[in-house]
């Protein structure tokens, strides 16, 4: 590949110049000159592109750019934990790279702190080397950033209403999000890293980051249909906010998990041995994904709060997650003249619900129908509780 004290295509004197030390010694003026240095970055970089192999080649050049300037611009900057700062941009970046999202995305990941964390890049210089998009997304994150944090250091103060103002949270976050999703996408990547690290944050800003993040940051989460991250957000900041309670549930879960696991994992391959002999399921459908899957414990704690179930009567802790594609040549089941988009999805679906429930009894009024009667945020599938 591309040597590191190269520029690839920015190739701007600009690009040179961030990426270098701060040092004033002419030995340090670039990143790549110096070998420790390049040796570190070429390990990021090998950590990075595991995830983000699906972007073009032109893209993954861009990328690894970016790596390099955001490396250049924390040079010298700790993370709590001691370890350097760069560790953080290139988790947001991996994490948006699980998620499968553009190039774009990606460098905004890299870049989201260098602006406001350092004196070595502004915006401009962000929007000269990787363009308008990218600079929107790192302002946009920088902006959503400062807007909750006004808002958290006003939320509980006299006369305040903490319920209101985290409405009022939720609302200007929205807004944001509305210009441009993919901001509030890396916000949740930057936040999803940060709570998987909070361990290294004293025990009163992990309660109050734990809080914030229940209140503003999972909400979004779902909100946009991030259902794994949602998961992960409300079971994190239940692990510091409630560490007793959390290691509690902990344990009684566990034991029911390693009851129900072999049970589900039966079902599974009784259920794809039985869709792959259907000769009508395979006509209308181009992949099927069945993923063991569990509830996650913070939903588990908020039923048991409220009442709706008890621990020993929770019977689906365990579940399975089936993920159908229909196939695209059957575009012609859907009268587009009629708006019925969606149609061949649907039609498969209940197909699929339908072979579910002959190999196994269904329980009466545990049904949910969301196809028919999506959430509010569009989420649409079909639940159902078989014995």
């Amino acid at each position: 590949g591309r040597p590191w004290d190269e520029q690839g295509r920015l190739g701007r004197n600009d690009a040179r110049r961030v990426a270098s030390s701060s040092s004033s010694s002419s030995s340090s003026s670039s990143v790549a000159k110096n070998q420790d240095d390049l040796f570190h970055i070429q390990k990021l970089w090998l950590e990075l592109v595991e995830v983000v192999s699906y972007l073009r080649e032109d893209e993954l050049e861009t990328v690894r750019n970016a790596l390099q300037i955001a490396y250049g611009a924390h040079k010298g900057q700790k993370r709590k934990s001691g370890d350097p700062y760069i560790i953080h941009p290139v988790a947001v970046a991996c994490i948006l790279g699980e998620l499968k999202m553009d190039a774009d995305s990606i460098v905004a990941g890299l870049l989201h702190d260098v602006v406001e964390d350092t004196d070595k890049l502004s915006f401009q210089d962000i929007e000269s080397m990787f363009g308008e998009c990218v600079r929107h997304i790192v302002e946009g994150e920088t902006k959503v950033s400062k807007l909750k944090d006004n808002l958290s250091s006003q939320q509980g103060g006299p006369g305040g209403n903490k319920s209101d103002k985290k409405n009022i949270d939720m609302q200007q976050l929205f807004i944001a999000m509305t210009k441009e999703i993919r901001i509030i996408i890396v916000k949740l990547a930057d936040r999803l890293h940060n709570m998987r690290t909070l361990e290294h944050m004293p025990a009163h800003k992990q309660k109050k980051i734990a809080a914030e993040t229940l209140t503003i940051f999972a909400p979004l989460a779902n909100l946009l249909g991030m259902h794994t991250i949602q998961d992960e957000l409300e079971d994190l900041s239940f692990m510091y906010s409630q560490p007793e309670e959390y290691r509690s549930l902990s344990v009684r879960v566990k034991a029911l998990k390693m009851d129900q696991s072999p049970v589900v994992y039966e079902a599974r391959k009784a259920l794809i041995s039985v869709l792959k002999e259907d000769p009508f399921f395979n006509q209308i459908a181009s992949k099927l994904d069945v993923r063991m899957r569990s509830r996650s414990l913070y939903n588990i704690h908020k039923k048991l709060q409220s009442g709706d179930l008890r621990l020993r009567d929770l019977q689906h802790i365990s579940q399975l997650h089936i993920v159908v594609t229909p196939r695209t040549d059957l575009a012609s089941w859907s009268d587009i003249a009629d708006g019925r988009v969606g149609a061949v999805d649907r039609q498969v679906c209940y197909y699929l619900l339908g072979k579910v429930h002959e190999i196994w009894a269904p329980i009466p009024g545990k049904f949910k129908d969301f196809i028919a009667t999506p959430k509010g945020n569009n989420y649409q599938s079909l639940h159902t509780t078989v014995i």
